[in-house]
């Protein structure tokens, strides 16, 4: 009987096949693959348009453009100039937390490898390699008769 799981990369594997390996589990018996991805965008339904540049740019724009306006009255140049300021300093302002935005959003993330581990065992103690696999949060579980 085999045993088939699949893990993210991570160091917690050496551990577990110390574990299989105490099960009276020969090394022979046990493969261990890592699988690279060929992925190299993760694809996302949220990432905003190119509109978003106006989008967030009107947003800050008015709001800067709003404190202009209540703070104009206590400032020389009046609540119009300074009006005029906040809508140009919010706009631009919201335009580059934008592209901010966008680039970690659309970042490609580098460490999308899996690594698969068969193991062949014999059927009394399938269900022992199974729960101890468990333990140690695999992605997929599966056995072959």
């Amino acid at each position: 009987m085999y045993v088939v799981s699949t893990f993210a990369s991570s160091l917690i594997v050496e551990p577990l096949l110390l574990e299989v390996q105490e099960e009276n589990i020969l090394l022979e018996d046990i493969l261990v693959l890592p699988l690279e991805s060929h992925l190299t965008h993760i694809p996302n339904e949220k990432v905003p348009t190119e509109k978003g540049y106006i989008d967030f740019g009107a947003i800050f724009g008015a709001i800067c453009m709003l404190l202009g306006v209540i703070y104009g009255f206590k400032v020389t140049i009046g609540p119009i100039l300074l009006a005029l300021v906040g809508l140009i300093v919010g706009g631009v302002l919201g335009a580059l937390i934008y592209h901010v935005k966008k680039k970690k959003i659309g970042k490609i993330k580098e460490s999308c490898s899996e690594i698969l581990i068969m193991i062949h065992c014999q059927k009394h103690q399938s269900h022992q390699i199974i729960s101890i696999l468990e333990c140690y949060a695999p992605l997929s579980i599966s056995h072959i008769d």
